[in-house]
């Protein structure tokens, strides 16, 4: 009797590989990246790593990461809030080195030191592909440790079942010393019209579905279509 033996394969959607990043030196950018994953993904951890150097460029390109939106002078025109004024840094979820980056991801208020290639998040994510051995395209599944670092996002993301109801509380917290902070409030999309990204709107939080700027509130649809008059005079 012969029998067949079926090999799941480690590196796909269905079974991903394992990948374990230390946040010890970026944990508020952790926490909007567990609240993401959490609140807007529904509690998906699974993502694919992308095909080349040139496409994570191309994915905060089409994020709208690369038009700075929450540096000073970009702050009225893009419609965008700081935390505070050290938090002038676009970080995108899904990271812009997955599949999954790029247009969809969600835009949200970082510091540069936290984001930092050479030993902030940047070489946190090289390091953990490269531990793991997640290679371009692979499937990966995201863990954070030291879970000591966790803000209230992360642990709700890390429990067994993940715990949605914080979604719902949006709890206040401190994020990158700044207190009373709701990460909601501070998740952003980019809005595009033919293809040109030109502002962003609140994902989440009290304004959820509108462009702000200051105390004003504006309709996306009714822009978007102002947005088609101008492009076809």
């Amino acid at each position: 009797m012969t029998e067949t033996l079926t090999f799941l394969k480690r590196n796909t959607a269905a079974n991903p590989i394992d990948a374990t990043f230390d946040i010890t030196t970026w944990p508020n950018i952790a926490e909007e990246n567990c609240f993401a994953m959490l609140c807007l993904e529904n509690g998906n951890r699974v993502y694919q790593r992308g095909p080349s150097r040139a496409a994570r460029n191309t994915n905060r390109r089409k994020s709208g990461a690369k038009l700075q939106p929450f540096k000073d002078p970009q702050l009225s025109s893009r419609h965008t809030s700081q935390i505070n004024p050290n938090t002038v840094s676009a970080e995108e979820f899904p990271w812009a080195s997955t599949r999954e980056g790029g247009p969809n991801a969600y835009v949200f208020p970082a510091t540069i030191d936290e984001q930092d290639l050479s030993k902030g998040q940047g070489k946190a994510i090289i390091d953990g592909f490269n531990d793991a051995g997640v290679g371009r395209n692979d499937y990966f599944r995201i863990t954070f440790t030291p879970s000591n670092l966790f803000g209230q996002y992360c642990r709700a993301l890390h429990a067994n079942p993940p715990d949605m109801s914080i979604c719902g509380n949006e709890p206040k917290q401190t994020l990158f010393g700044t207190a009373g902070v709701n990460i909601a409030d501070f998740a952003y999309q980019i809005v595009t019209s033919a293809g040109v990204p030109f502002t962003f709107m609140h994902m989440a939080g009290i304004n959820k579905g509108k462009i702000t700027k200051r105390h004003q509130d504006f309709d996306v649809s009714s822009i978007l279509e102002t947005a088609e008059e101008v492009k076809a005079e």
